[in-house]
């Protein structure tokens, strides 16, 4: 790009590269760029093109040297020296002759010099602009962008230089009115500054005849838009080669009447016709090559369709009611075996599908509900005999997993939100449960256990945060954690001292704790069936006095008490629950020892 005051903004990159392809010496170029005062400021692009035209590299590092000013002449390289002029030799002497007479003098020998160098090409004239145009609608060098001097905006409304969201071109420029509506002529123009696009508004609404160009100035798009912006009329598209790529017409919007599209080479692709928007008649794809590649017949959108590979074999069969697929649709592939099968509903897949892969083995069953994935979706094994996993889905989004072993029995399962594990978690060894524990987001959280598959009992106890295992003697009632929340790194020396530490502490709080469950038994058995809910509130509340500071497992405890005395209402009830919940205490302290 160049960058020149207004005064001498006449010379750009393609203006040195077209002197450099007349033949203009290096020297006579930079003497021009120093005479039109012109400044560059060359990007990456800029120099390849100055590169792959060949200018030679003190001309770029000319043009480099004027990024704010105009860089000084260079010298004039000295000129080549002539080739020394030859020595005479000197005159023959002239013999005497018989008779007298006057000696003639030998005629003069042309005398060399230097060939001239051929004059170099005229400059060619700085750039004239013809037109005159708003500055904003003008090029690098000062000049119109193409046709720019035919966007005049009418009185009342302004003209808006800017990036349409509906032009395909980087410039775009439209005149509207102070509210911001839309209203007369719109252009849109290429990077180099060739027409993109033009058309009209009218009350925000395009009108009339809308065209598109390629950038190398040939017809891309053609339409017709009626008075409520609605498209009406003929419409066409070309490819950038300037073969027609598709011609039809439209009637309130809607497809009506002949259509027909064309491959690239020219070769109609599809033929047909549609009236009010539904495809009518025979419609029949036709390949490159001329081969038929599917046909139908319809009447309004409605009836059969049929499809074929290119190589002969059946593509797709199905049906269409009023415009849209209906019924089963079978896919096949090109070797014949099955894609897809599955049934329609007013356009959208419903019902049971199954998907086959390459080899033609059943890989996948999905229910589908006005074609969204909904219900049981069973995922098969290579050998497409039998179920690995099955996914129970809600409306498109996986709620639960479930993977099955050889046998058919529960191997796992897990709870989903967003495609990540969330919420329960489950895992079975020949239909026993071995693990169970929860996952936050993607992350293992609070305790999870392990269960010994002979017993059924719990064999070993692990606590997570945010999916890191902590001890379960410092994880309290925590579910999740933060993750931004790391522990410094410690010697293994302060670990094992930390964890001797924590162990201890431990001990003592379950040996605390032993000590108040054997009172709380003594104490509830003195109690008569006579006892009620209030009495049992005012001994948990006596408890939680007592056992304030007795650590994380008193706390965990005198919630279970409030459990149970919230659920209790015989005295039968509370020894059951308290001799459940000495189990657990005793458990406890055996795996902190």
């Amino acid at each position: 790009m160049v960058v020149a005051t207004p005064a001498h903004a006449l010379i750009t990159v393609n203006d040195v590269i077209g002197l450099h392809k007349a033949g203009m010496a290096p020297w006579g170029i930079m003497k021009t760029l120093y005479v039109k005062k012109a400044t560059f400021k060359l990007g990456l692009e800029d120099l390849r093109r100055l590169k792959d035209a060949g200018v030679p590299d003190q001309v770029i590092r000319h043009m480099l040297q004027s990024g704010t000013a105009p860089a000084p002449l260079p010298p004039k390289p000295a000129a080549t020296p002539a080739p020394p002029e030859p020595v005479k030799p000197p005159p023959e002497p002239v013999k005497p002759a018989p008779e007298p007479a006057k000696p003639v003098p030998p005629p003069p020998e042309p005398r060399t010099t230097a060939p001239t160098p051929p004059p170099g090409p005229p400059e060619p004239p700085a750039r004239v602009c013809k037109k005159r145009c708003a500055k904003a609608l003008r090029d690098d060098s000062g000049c119109c962008l193409e046709d720019a001097a035919e966007l005049k905006c009418a009185r009342g409304t302004k003209l808006v230089l800017g990036d349409d969201d509906e032009a395909f071109a980087p410039r775009a420029a439209w005149c509207q009115t102070k509210a911001g509506v839309r209203q007369g002529p719109w252009m849109s123009w290429h990077a180099d500054g060739t027409r993109a696009a033009q058309g009209t508004f009218k009350s925000g609404f395009m009108v009339g005849s809308w065209e598109e160009w390629y950038a190398n100035r040939r017809m891309r798009y053609s339409v017709e838009y009626g008075q409520d912006g609605v498209v009406n009329g003929p419409t066409r598209r070309w490819y950038e080669s300037g073969k027609l790529a598709f011609a039809g017409a439209y009637r309130a919007g809607k497809l009506h009447g002949q259509y027909r599209e064309w491959h690239a080479n020219g070769v109609p692709f599809l033929t047909g016709k549609y009236d009010q928007g539904l495809p009518s008649g025979v419609f029949q794809y036709v390949s490159e090559a001329r081969s038929e590649l599917g046909r139908s017949d319809l009447n309004k959108g409605t009836g059969t369709w049929k499809s074929w590979h290119r190589n002969g074999k059946p593509f797709q069969e199905g049906r269409y009611d009023f415009g849209k697929k209906s019924g089963r649709w079978l896919t096949q592939r090109p070797d014949g075996s099955k894609a897809s099968d599955g049934a329609y509903k007013k356009g959208k897949r419903h019902g049971k599908w199954r998907f086959f892969s390459t080899t033609g083995v059943l890989t996948r069953e999905v229910n589908y509900d006005d074609g969204v994935e909904h219900g049981r979706v069973a995922l098969y094994a290579a050998d497409g005999m039998r179920v690995v996993t099955v996914h129970d889905v809600e409306r498109g989004s996986v709620r639960v997993v479930t993977n099955l072993d050889g046998k058919g029995q529960k191997a796992s399962e897990h709870q989903m939100d967003n495609g990540r594990r969330h919420g329960t978690s489950q895992t079975w060894v020949d239909g026993k449960l071995v693990l169970l524990g929860t996952y936050d987001n993607g992350k293992k959280v609070a305790t999870w256990k392990r269960f010994d598959r002979k017993t059924g009992k719990v064999a070993a106890t692990i606590c997570y945060r945010a999916g890191k295992e902590i001890p379960c003697a410092t994880a309290g009632p925590v579910v999740g954690g933060d993750d931004d929340e790391e522990e410094p790194e410690r010697t293994p020396a302060q670990m094992r001292a930390s964890w001797d530490k924590r162990t201890a502490s431990a001990l003592r709080v379950c040996s605390k704790a032993q000590t108040t469950v054997i009172t709380l038994r003594k104490k509830i058995v003195r109690l008569t069936r006579a006892a009620r809910y209030q009495k049992v509130k005012e001994f948990t509340a006596e408890v939680d006095a007592k056992t304030a500071s007795y650590g994380p497992l008193l706390r965990q405890m005198r919630e279970k008490l409030r459990e149970i005395a919230d659920e209790m209402e015989e005295l039968e009830v509370a020894e059951v629950e308290v001799e459940a919940f000495n189990e657990r205490a005793d458990a406890t302290c055996t795996l902190a020892r």
